[in-house]
């Protein structure tokens, strides 16, 4: 790979900035790796933002070579359609975050393989309680602003406290999530993320940082959007 991209860098060809621009990531991470390891510590102690940029750069190279190293089957693998079973919407799995993967974009709806959904008559105001027995002791409870699943908001039926994605150019909906909640006795959308950046909280650091600076510890009520996004990360 990296005798095939010294050559390629010698001719002319048509995507010359792609190389060009590999050659300056090269020579910025050699300026870096130069400077005294101690140094550098000091001052990311004060600046953990640069750490931040370094994890996005290699996570952004890293994929990049995966694609050229071992094919575009890859990338092919990650635009597997999922369809939701309620409402027919469907969408690509590269659309998803990993913990959102099944949840349906328009309706809310987990469409996992596997799913526990508790059935079964209940008296009217209470709901059954997931994997429990008809009849049994236990088996139904109460419903609560926690348990209730949905509600109405503008004149249709929507799932509660299952963030699902905003899609692209939908209206009323600017960020990347929403969400429907109830504020007290009326039913209130909630939307959080910035629709441009990735959530990487895979990477300890970027968590850290992220949940630090949001006060995570503390993300206040389900009704405003630091909670939902606290609870992403």
């Amino acid at each position: 790979m990296k005798n095939y991209i010294k050559k390629l860098l010698k001719e002319e060809v048509e995507n010359y900035m792609f190389f060009q621009n590999l050659k300056t990531i090269k020579h910025h991470v050699d300026m870096l790796l130069d400077k005294p390891t101690e140094e550098v510590d000091s001052i990311l102690k004060k600046h953990d933002w640069a750490s931040e940029h370094i994890s996005t750069a290699k996570d952004d190279v890293e994929e990049v070579c995966n694609f050229f190293t071992h094919g575009q089957e890859i990338r092919e693998s990650k635009d597997r359609t999922i369809k939701c079973s309620d409402c027919g919407w469907s969408w690509k799995e590269s659309e998803s975050e990993p913990d959102d993967l099944y949840n349906c974009h328009e309706c809310g709806k987990d469409n996992s393989p596997k799913t526990n959904e508790a059935k079964g008559p209940c008296w009217d105001g209470y709901e059954r309680v997931p994997n429990t027995k008809v009849g049994e002791k236990g088996s139904c409870r109460k419903k609560t602003n926690e348990t209730i699943t949905e509600a109405e908001f503008k004149g249709r039926k929507v799932k509660l406290n299952k963030p699902t994605r905003c899609r692209k150019g939908e209206e009323g909906c600017s960020k990347k999530f929403k969400v429907f909640v109830k504020d007290g006795d009326k039913v209130k959308k909630v939307q959080f993320g910035d629709p441009n950046m990735e959530i990487k909280k895979d990477n300890p650091k970027n968590r850290k940082s992220f949940r630090a600076r949001h006060n995570c510890d503390n993300p206040g009520p389900k009704t405003k959007a630091r909670y939902w996004s606290c609870k992403k990360w």
